[in-house]
C-alpha cells in the first residue's frame, strides 16, 4: 500500500488522523471481545485469530477532482482522490 499524502494546508492533520486510527483499532479489538461473548465464546477466543491489524480507515478529497457523470444516471460517479488511509495491507 502507497504511502498516504497528507493535506500541506493542515500540519497536524497526520498526527491527528494517526491517533484517530489508534483508537478506531482499539474499538475494533473490543468489539471482537463482545462478538465473542455474544457467541458464548471465552473473550480472548478471537485474539490468536486474529494475528494483524484488521482496521481501515479512508478519506477522499475532492476537491481538485471534476465530478464525472454516471453512464446509468443524471448523478455525479464517485471520484475519489486519496487524502489519507491507513489500511492493513
Amino acid at each position: 500500500m502507497p504511502d498516504p499524502t497528507w493535506p500541506a494546508e493542515v500540519p497536524e492533520f497526520a498526527a491527528a488522523w494517526t491517533e484517530f486510527y489508534r483508537q478506531l483499532d482499539r474499538v475494533a479489538w473490543r468489539l471482537m471481545r463482545v462478538f465473542a461473548t455474544a457467541l458464548a465464546l471465552p473473550r480472548e477466543f478471537f485474539d490468536d485469530k486474529v494475528d494483524r491489524n484488521i482496521s481501515c480507515l479512508r478519506a477522499l478529497d475532492t476537491r481538485t477532482s471534476r465530478p464525472r457523470r454516471s453512464p446509468a444516471s443524471s448523478a455525479p460517479a464517485p471520484t475519489p482522490t486519496t487524502a489519507a488511509s491507513r489500511c492493513s495491507a
